[in-house]
């Protein structure tokens, strides 16, 4: 991980750059990957990206929140015993995000 970038994440994240938690969480996920200490499929990763997706949502990034949602959605499906609330809410998110888009056909792949 370079210390470098981090820091100037860190900078950037305090003078309100939406774009630097997304780059600041990447870069410390990768290095978790990289170190082999949290697997590509476990339930924090999704969690970590549910929220991520929900703050594109909010900036009105839909596209970007769209990927990261779907991708949480993936990973918490192959989560055994996982508690409800985290595949609950990307459920919504995903049906928002749908239904906002005009999309009821994809809305529909979601709803229980």
């Amino acid at each position: 991980m370079k210390q470098q970038e981090v820091t100037q994440l860190l900078g950037q994240l305090g003078q309100g750059d939406p774009t630097a938690l997304d780059r600041l969480v990447f870069i410390v996920l990768d290095e978790l990957h990289r170190l082999a200490l949290l697997p590509t499929d476990n339930w924090r990763i999704a969690v970590s990206l549910q929220l991520l997706g929900e703050a594109r949502l909010t900036l009105g990034q839909a596209e970007r929140a769209e990927a990261l949602l779907i991708e949480a959605w993936r990973i918490l499906m192959l989560t055994p015993d996982l508690h409800p609330e985290p595949v609950e809410q990307t459920r919504k998110l995903l049906i928002a995000l749908y239904e906002d888009s005009n999309r009821p056909d994809m809305a529909d792949r979601y709803r229980s």
